[in-house]
């Protein structure tokens, strides 16, 4: 399933961006996209693992896959 989240006006924090990424697994999303203006975050769950792409300014999405998704016990 599809989630899809854009950011509109002043750039989202991690925190902001964490809170979307997590209402979306909870709704049962494989697939995710967190888009402000130009910049996007692409995440993708397969073979049990979430694996992330692009950037807001300082936000990786390779990172958050990495260090916040898949280290909370394989979490989502």
């Amino acid at each position: 399933m599809l989630g899809e989240m854009e950011f509109k006006g002043r750039k989202p924090s991690k925190t902001q961006v964490m809170k979307q990424v997590r209402i979306l697994i909870a709704e049962g999303c494989t697939t995710i996209y967190i888009s402000w203006g130009e910049n996007r975050l692409d995440f993708e769950k397969f073979n049990g693992y979430w694996h992330g792409s692009g950037w807001i300014r300082g936000i990786s999405g390779a990172d958050i896959a990495c260090f916040d998704l898949n280290q909370q016990g394989r979490a989502a």
